[in-house]
C-alpha cells in the first residue's frame, strides 16, 4: 500500500484493534451508522454482555409509565446473530481471539468488523461484519456476514433474527410487539404499537445466503423472530449472508408493514443485489462530502477530528423530515432521551447553513413547528 493511500486511510478510518471491553460504551457510540432517519449503535450482531443495543428512528418517542419525560424508543435489534461454530457459539467471551479489528470508514458511512476466532475444541473460523445504513433508501438497513473455515472442515449455524426483548435500559416502550407471519423462509418481521404515543412500527428483514442455502423458520419465540441457515464447509471455504432491512412506522406510511415489504421488494431490484446499493449509497455520501469537507495541510489528527465532527452531524441530520431535529445525543444511543437543546443552533445548525442548507432549513422549520409548545413551556 503506497503511503498517500495509508495517509488517506488514517484520516477517514476509525479503528479498533484489539478489542477493548473496557471502552466497550465508548465505542459503540464512535463506531455508530445512520442516514438521517436511522442511527444504529455498533454494538455486536452476536450480543456482549452489558450492551446497549439502539436502533433508534427520528421521532418515534414514548412515555414510559413512571418517567418524567418521553425518550427516543429503542427499536427491536435487527443485526441480532448467533453463530455457532462445531456446536459453540461465538462470543467474545469465550474461546480465544486470535485477532480482531473494527474500522468504521467515515468517507463510506460503512462499519466492518473482522475477527479470527478459536473456539474451545481447536477450530479456527474467520468472521467478517458490515453495515451501512443506506443514504439513498432511508428505510434499509443492510449488512452483510461471513464466515470462512480456516483449519479445517467446519459445520457452521447462523441464525439470523429480530431481537424485540431490547428495552430502554429496562424501560418498556411497546405494547402489542407481535412476529410478522411472511410468505418466505427468508423473512422475518416484527410489528409493534408504542404504549402511549400510539406510533406504529414495522421492522421486516429478508436474509439471503450466497451458497443458496435454503434457511429454516423458527418462530418459537414469538418476539425473537429467527431464521437458520446450515452449512458444512470444508477448509478454506466461506458462507455468507446478506440481510436487508425495512423499517417504517406510522409517522411516514399508514401501513409500516406494507410499506416495509415494498422497500425490500425495491431494494431486491438492484444487481449485484448488495454491491449495487453499496455503490449507491458511496455515490451519494460523495456528494454529501464534497458540500462538507475541509482539508486540513499537515495535522492528521486534526483532519480526522474535524471529519469525526462533520460525520456525526451528516448520519443524524434529518433528510426528508422537517418536524424532527437533532439530539444532544444525535442517534448514536439513548443518551438525554434523545431530547433537543439549545446546540442545535449554537453548534449544528451554522455547520449545516454554510454546507447544507436544505438540511438546515428542516432544523429550523422543526422549531417553528414546535414553537406553540415552548410557548406553553415558557408560560
Amino acid at each position: 500500500m503506497s503511503n498517500n493511500k495509508m495517509s488517506n486511510e488514517r484520516a477517514w478510518h476509525l479503528s479498533e484493534a484489539p478489542f477493548n471491553p473496557g471502552k466497550l460504551h465508548h465505542s459503540e457510540t464512535i463506531h455508530a451508522i445512520g442516514n438521517g432517519y436511522m442511527g444504529v449503535r455498533a454494538t455486536f450482531e452476536e450480543g456482549y454482555p452489558d450492551e446497549l443495543p439502539s436502533t433508534l428512528v427520528h421521532g418515534i418517542f414514548d412515555h414510559g409509565v413512571g418517567e418524567l419525560v418521553p425518550e427516543l424508543v429503542v427499536l427491536p435489534n435487527p443485526l441480532s446473530m448467533t453463530i455457532t461454530v462445531d456446536g459453540e457459539p461465538f462470543s467474545l467471551t469465550t474461546g480465544k481471539i486470535l485477532g480482531y479489528r473494527m474500522t468504521l470508514d467515515m468517507e463510506k458511512a460503512l462499519l466492518t468488523r473482522g475477527i479470527l476466532w478459536q473456539n474451545s475444541k481447536g477450530s479456527i473460523v474467520q468472521i467478517t461484519f458490515e453495515r451501512f445504513a443506506s443514504l439513498t433508501h432511508e428505510h434499509l438497513l443492510v449488512s452483510r456476514v461471513s464466515v470462512r473455515a480456516l483449519n479445517g472442515s467446519r459445520a457452521i449455524e447462523m441464525r439470523a433474527s429480530i431481537d424485540g426483548s431490547v428495552t430502554n435500559s429496562g424501560v418498556q416502550h411497546w405494547k402489542d410487539l407481535t412476529a410478522l407471519n411472511l410468505k418466505s423462509p427468508n423473512m422475518i418481521g416484527l410489528h409493534g404499537v408504542t404504549q402511549q404515543s400510539g406510533c406504529g412500527v414495522a421492522v421486516v428483514s429478508s436474509i439471503t445466503s450466497s451458497t443458496g442455502v435454503v434457511p429454516q423458520l423458527d418462530s418459537s419465540d414469538p418476539i425473537r423472530p429467527a431464521t437458520v441457515f446450515t452449512a458444512q464447509l470444508a477448509n478454506d471455504e466461506q458462507i455468507e449472508l446478506v440481510r436487508f432491512t425495512a423499517i417504517h412506522s406510522t409517522r411516514d406510511s399508514a401501513d409500516p408493514v406494507v410499506a416495509a415489504e415494498a422497500t425490500l421488494n425495491a431494494a431486491y431490484t438492484a444487481q449485484p443485489l448488495y454491491h449495487a446499493l453499496l455503490d449507491e449509497h458511496i455515490a451519494e455520501w460523495a456528494n454529501y462530502w464534497h458540500n462538507s469537507d475541509v482539508l486540513i495541510d499537515g495535522d492528521e489528527l486534526a483532519q480526522k477530528a474535524l471529519r469525526f465532527t462533520t460525520y456525526h452531524v451528516l448520519i443524524a441530520a434529518p433528510r426528508h423530515d422537517e418536524h424532527v431535529s437533532i439530539g444532544a445525543k444525535t442517534l448514536s444511543g439513548p443518551g438525554y432521551k434523545g431530547h433537543v437543546f439549545w446546540d442545535t443552533e449554537l453548534f449544528i445548525l451554522p455547520v449545516l447553513t454554510l454546507t447544507h442548507p436544505r438540511l438546515a432549513r428542516n432544523l429550523l422549520m422543526y422549531r417553528y413547528h414546535t414553537l406553540q409548545g415552548a410557548r406553553n413551556k415558557a408560560k
